[in-house]
């Protein structure tokens, strides 16, 4: 089962399942927390290998 929303919201909805937890892992029942907006950081510069990728030049005629 996802659990998805805001900190809070999930927070809670776990809080309340936590009496339930030993029965729904007997039944394999997990809960997945997914919280939305919760990253607030700068995107991280992507690292590659090589310099920036530009379009490539005529290839040679064969034949």
């Amino acid at each position: 089962v996802i659990l998805a929303g805001s900190k809070e919201t999930v927070n809670r909805a776990l809080e309340k399942a936590e009496r339930f937890r030993t029965e729904l892992l007997r039944r394999g029942v997990l809960l997945i927390p997914v919280i939305w907006g919760s990253d607030k950081r700068e995107p991280v510069e992507k690292k590659g290998f090589g310099g920036p990728v530009t379009a490539s030049t005529s290839l040679p005629s064969v034949g």
